[in-house]
């Protein structure tokens, strides 16, 4: 069963992916390859639910604009140390991997329950 964080990092990622194709459409397409659960380390995992739950955040603003929205969620990606196509291969492999689906799904319960 999938909870509405995980089902939100799913949506998450289809949203980053937009404006980085617009961004990357005078570059040369690079074959899209699912990333094996095998060759997601745990501190991408990591860096991958702090993201989502970041932009959980920002998707969750009310009072943002579409554009600042998409600056707000592209920096918050970076500010973790991913790269759009690494954060969207990760977000493709869990949706097809049952194992990384599960890593992931942890770390972002994890980050997304408040600190006690």
């Amino acid at each position: 069963m999938k909870t509405p964080i995980f089902s939100a990092f799913i949506l998450a990622g289809c949203t980053l992916a937009a404006p980085m194709a617009q961004a990357q459409d005078a570059a040369p397409a690079a074959p899209q390859t699912i990333t094996p659960a095998k060759d997601v380390s745990d501190t991408e995992v990591d860096a991958f639910a702090s993201t989502v739950v970041d932009l959980q955040g920002i998707q969750q603003d009310g009072s943002l604009q579409p554009a600042a929205k998409q600056k707000k969620m592209i920096a918050a990606l970076q500010s973790h140390g991913l790269k759009p196509a690494r954060f969207n291969a990760i977000a493709k492999a869990a949706q097809s991997d049952k194992t990384l689906q599960k890593r992931v799904q942890s770390a972002v319960v994890a980050k997304a329950e408040p600190a006690k």
